[in-house]
């Protein structure tokens, strides 16, 4: 009978300190996903104003895409399957230090709007030789792993407009920027949601 109390009170104490993670792991998607939002906020209304502060832009960016990269690897871990798409994606999109912190800008930055284009927005990248996935990332069933790519791709297009726009002042690149952020609070909302979704399903085990 002691032996069977105690491993009641085992697996209830086990079930208190998973309950107790799974409720840090939701506020922590909601804390990022305000940070994500208000910076996109700041960025587009530079953009809308045309007072643009480059250095602002390029550093509210990369924050951006920090908190994209953090959006990546917890959808790796949720979704095994995407783990290659998203550790393909955080190779190219930053740098980063000894212990995976992010340092900077990765080379995705330093292409130009085409290129950018063709080979993250339309994922390019992922036909290349050695790119190969275990599944089709046009198939609808994965089609929400997207949310975390377009959640990284689309301020590090807003980097490069912004850059872009220093050196030319053609109002087009700022419409450009506007749009690429406007639209990616929409994957970030559905990355929110998936990553809740699988917060749940663990509180259930």
């Amino acid at each position: 009978m002691k032996i069977i109390r105690t491993f009641v009170l085992a697996l209830t104490f086990m079930g208190i300190v998973a309950g107790n993670a799974n409720a840090d792991f939701k506020a922590e998607i909601k804390e990022k996903g305000n940070a994500y939002k208000k910076l996109v906020n700041s960025i587009v209304e530079q953009a809308v104003s045309g007072q643009i502060d480059q250095a602002k832009v390029t550093k509210e960016a990369k924050d951006l895409v920090k908190i994209g990269v953090w959006y990546a690897q917890q959808y790796a871990k949720a979704y095994p399957e995407s783990e290659k798409m998203m550790q393909i994606l955080i190779d190219n999109a930053v740098t980063t230090d000894a212990n995976g912190n992010v340092t900077g800008f990765g080379d995705m930055v330093s292409l130009s709007i085409e290129q950018i284009e063709e080979l993250w927005h339309d994922k390019g990248i992922l036909h290349q030789a050695g790119n190969d996935l275990a599944f089709d990332p046009d198939d609808e069933d994965y089609e929400h792993f997207s949310n975390p790519w377009d959640g990284i791709v689309h301020p590090a297009t807003a980097a490069v407009l912004a850059h872009e726009w220093s050196k030319s002042k053609d109002e087009a690149h700022l419409s450009q920027m506007k749009a690429e952020l406007i639209e990616v609070l929409e994957h970030r909302d559905l990355i929110e949601e998936y990553l809740l979704m699988k917060a749940d399903a663990f509180a259930q085990r």
